[in-house]
């Protein structure tokens, strides 16, 4: 059975009437060219489709104004059916969907970015005889029509930009004023950017790395001009990015941790680029804000200064035991690791 209800594909997704009242319930067929295809039911769910700028009409696409950029054209839909490639009885790749915005019903293959419409066809036409139309990116059919040949997608669809190319100029921007100590010009573009960045921009790691770069340089520069509070802020939203897509990561099996590691490894680099003196005021003053918030990460930071600086671990505690006034366990846990390796 569908998750999504019929007034879900009704109200949501202007679905045909005719059209719900069929897919409710999963139809499966057997093919040569695809395998085993489920049609309804549980393929009921809504999927994103991007596309490339692929037109063979050479006007068209020099009227394109992003062809130059590195993104897609990206448009909310409805996929109707997925097929089992492997024959594994685990249905993964949506092969036709319901357009909303355009009425219409159409293929998608994901691996080419491309659709082919059928404008103006029924359910009603379509359900006599599903097959050539599902299987529609492996043996086109007349009645399918390229997406690009029948619309100038820039007027339909917003245009999303990776996240590795929105983040590339900033980024460089970020670390060279950085590098002069220009900590009011970090903080400000790390401010416009991440804010700019809350647009939907492709390619989860990008975006997550992306995000958590520009935080850890904006935490650090914080930290330099003497906003403690709001540094340890930035500094704990990277850590709150990265265990959420760590969740949901492909990487998670294998590294369970990636994103998270990232954040310290980057706070770690970052920090690392300053005069000794400042690295290590910094890194004291940062270990006594991370207890009084009663973070954990305190814990990996204790071991980042003890390789830093195994000759400073008494001025260290004297320091903590002084300016620290919450001594619970965390507190503790701290000190006995101090004095474990001092």
């Amino acid at each position: 059975m569908s998750l999504l209800t019929a007034e879900n594909l009704r109200n949501r997704f202007q679905l045909p009437e005719e059209a719900i009242v069929d897919l409710l319930t999963a139809k499966y067929f057997d093919t040569k060219v695809a395998g085993r295809l489920r049609l309804g039911g549980e393929s009921l769910e809504p999927i994103q489709l991007t596309y490339l700028n692929e037109t063979e009409d050479e006007e068209k696409k020099n009227r394109e104004p992003k062809q130059k950029l590195n993104g897609r054209y990206v448009c909310d839909a409805l996929s109707l059916a997925d097929c089992d490639y492997n024959d594994e009885d685990f249905f993964d790749g949506q092969i036709f969907v319901w357009i909303p915005s355009l009425r219409c019903f159409a293929s998608w293959d994901c691996d080419h970015e491309q659709s082919y419409l059928f404008p103006g066809l029924t359910w009603e036409t379509i359900s006599k005889d599903p097959i050539p139309y599902l299987c529609a990116q492996w043996e086109p059919i007349e009645k399918g029509k390229n997406i690009w040949d029948l619309y100038e997608l820039w007027t339909l669809f917003p245009y999303v930009t990776y996240a590795s190319e929105f983040f590339k100029e900033p980024s460089s921007e970020v670390e060279a004023a950085f590098k002069t100590r220009n900590y009011s010009k970090v903080i400000k573009v790390c401010t416009e950017t991440l804010r700019a960045a809350e647009q939907p921009l492709l390619n989860l790691h990008d975006l997550t790395t992306g995000k958590v770069e520009l935080l850890c340089f904006r935490s650090i520069s914080q930290f330099m001009t003497n906003e403690v509070e709001s540094a340890l802020d930035d500094f704990e939203e990277a850590i709150s990015i990265a265990e959420q897509h760590d969740l949901v990561a492909v990487s998670r099996i294998t590294h369970p941790n990636w994103y998270l590691n990232d954040v310290r490894q980057s706070f770690s680099v970052m920090s690392g680029s300053l005069k000794e003196k400042e690295q290590y005021n910094l890194f004291k003053t940062f270990l006594v804000e991370l207890l009084r918030k009663q973070n954990k990460e305190v814990l990996n930071f204790v071991e980042i200064f003890r390789n830093r600086y195994p000759f400073a671990l008494g001025d260290l505690l004297d320091h903590i035991n002084s300016v620290v006034e919450n001594k619970g366990e965390l507190f503790h846990s701290s000190i006995r690791r101090i004095q474990s390796i001092s």
